[in-house]
């Protein structure tokens, strides 16, 4: 079924899907210049599911933040894996940024069927998810980049289930901000307490009996920080935590 937006664009979709259910999409004025992108990044997008449609209706700042994600995904050698779950979800920031947590960790994000893990889709699901799995190797971010190979010499960090439920706490709370995850900024931030969460809760000795649990995220978060980070981190994570000092009772 031909599908044809105002400014001329067309694309055909998948056998089956009702093309009157995306009829909010035909006033698309980005369309020719979203296509133009993906077909530029090696998508094959000549024939669409329902749920890739909505991806036309970008402004030209959704288009460039899409656009840097299809550069990270083409770096990390995943475009394949995304041609084939094509959606408008797949494609934003905070998504890869879950996926990119699971490669750093070893935790696995396909099925067999090469389809992504329904846990990747909102920031509960993938809080549980991940605080369920055996992480035993943390590579942090500035590890990651500065050299590869510490992939194989990371030191070990196990978390008895006291610990993962810290852990589940700090990531659910920190999921209500992972919506606002367009911006750069708190994305790179988020990924970094993600990455050094483990380590530091398994070194803090439980101390977070009688600290509280703010501790924990101030030395999560570490390595390179610009003044943006710092600056997001202090205005938007902090005030989701106590106070350390105030007695928790864990």
């Amino acid at each position: 079924m031909k599908y044809k937006f105002l400014d001329g664009t067309e694309v055909l979709l998948d056998e089956g899907v009702d093309n009157t259910k995306f009829l909010a999409s035909f006033s698309a004025t980005q369309a020719k210049e979203v296509k133009k992108i993906f077909t530029e990044h090696g998508y094959d997008i000549r024939v669409v599911p329902g749920s890739f449609i909505k991806m036309f209706n970008m402004d030209a700042k959704e288009l460039h933040e899409v656009s840097l994600v299809l550069d990270e995904i083409d770096a990390l050698g995943l475009k394949d894996v995304f041609n084939a779950n094509l959606g408008v979800q797949v494609f934003k920031r905070v998504y890869l940024e879950r996926i990119k947590f699971c490669m750093n960790n070893n935790i696995p994000f396909l099925n067999k069927d090469n389809t992504f893990v329904r846990q990747l889709d909102n920031a509960t699901d993938f809080a549980d998810y991940t605080a369920a799995m055996p992480i035993n190797e943390i590579k942090t971010i500035q590890e990651i980049e500065e050299n590869p190979a510490v992939f194989n010499e990371a030191k070990a960090y196990v978390l008895d289930e006291e610990d993962k439920t810290v852990k589940l706490e700090i990531i659910k709370m920190l999921g209500q901000i992972s919506s606002e995850a367009s911006d750069p900024t708190l994305t790179a931030v988020l990924s970094n307490i993600y990455t050094n969460l483990d380590s530091v809760i398994a070194s803090d000795n439980k101390n977070y009996h009688f600290m509280g649990i703010r501790h924990l995220v101030e030395n999560a978060f570490q390595g390179e920080i610009d003044p943006a980070m710092q600056s997001v981190f202090d205005t938007k994570v902090l005030p989701l935590f106590p106070q350390e000092g105030i007695e928790r009772g864990i």
